[in-house]
């Protein structure tokens, strides 16, 4: 897939016989593909956010958002898919922004997210 900006992000997600469970915490690093510079000067640690699943492109997105003004902060990496059957069956997830390393043109931004039904 070259440079499809996926990164690494080796925090849970599916696989390794690990039973994932909507309630679980979920702690996770954002794929920040675009507007990098303005979300690395608009974000800081501890910023409450909380995740919105987008349906309005090819394949659902779940989307990481600001709650003080609904910015997008970055997208789940695609191991964390199966949230979107925890978000249809009624679960939200909101958090705080963890970590915040790199620079305004390589942003790698981490979340801790609890669920709530």
């Amino acid at each position: 897939m070259g440079g499809s900006g996926y990164s690494g992000a080796n925090n849970g997600g599916s696989g390794g016989g690990l039973v994932n469970n909507c309630g679980d915490t979920l702690i996770l690093q954002l794929i920040v593909n675009q507007n990098q510079s303005s979300i690395w000067l608009n974000t800081s640690l501890h910023d409450a956010v909380y995740i919105n699943l987008n349906k309005n492109s090819v394949l659902p997105i779940i989307e990481v958002l600001k709650q003080v003004d609904n910015t997008l902060v970055g997208v789940a990496p695609p191991s964390y898919g199966w949230v979107i059957d925890c978000i249809e069956n009624g679960w939200q997830y909101q958090g705080i922004i963890i970590k915040k390393e790199g620079s305004q043109y390589n942003p790698r931004i981490t979340v801790k997210l609890e669920g709530l039904k």
